[in-house]
C-alpha cells in the first residue's frame, strides 16, 4: 500500500464495517509506523447520522483494507 493506492475497507470484524465495509477510498498518507492510514472516500458514507464525503477523510488500521489490483 503506499500514496495514491485505491483500497476497499475489508475488514468484517471491525466495529466500523457496518457503515465502511466495501466502501473504496484513495490512500492520502501513511502513518510513520506504516500501521495506520488516513483515506478520502470515493463516494459519500453514511455514519450514524451524519454523511462522511471525500472532503471529510478518515483514519484506520491498514490492516483493515485491500488494495485494488493496480496492473488494471
Amino acid at each position: 500500500m503506499k500514496i495514491g493506492s485505491v483500497v476497499m475497507f475489508m475488514n468484517l470484524s471491525n466495529t466500523h464495517a457496518k457503515w465502511f465495509y466495501g466502501q473504496i477510498a484513495i490512500v492520502e498518507s501513511i502513518s510513520e509506523l506504516g500501521t495506520h492510514c488516513r483515506v478520502k472516500w470515493l463516494q459519500p458514507v453514511l455514519y450514524f447520522d451524519k454523511v462522511i464525503t471525500m472532503n471529510t477523510p478518515s483514519c484506520f488500521a491498514i490492516h483493515n483494507f485491500e488494495v485494488f489490483n493496480e496492473s488494471r
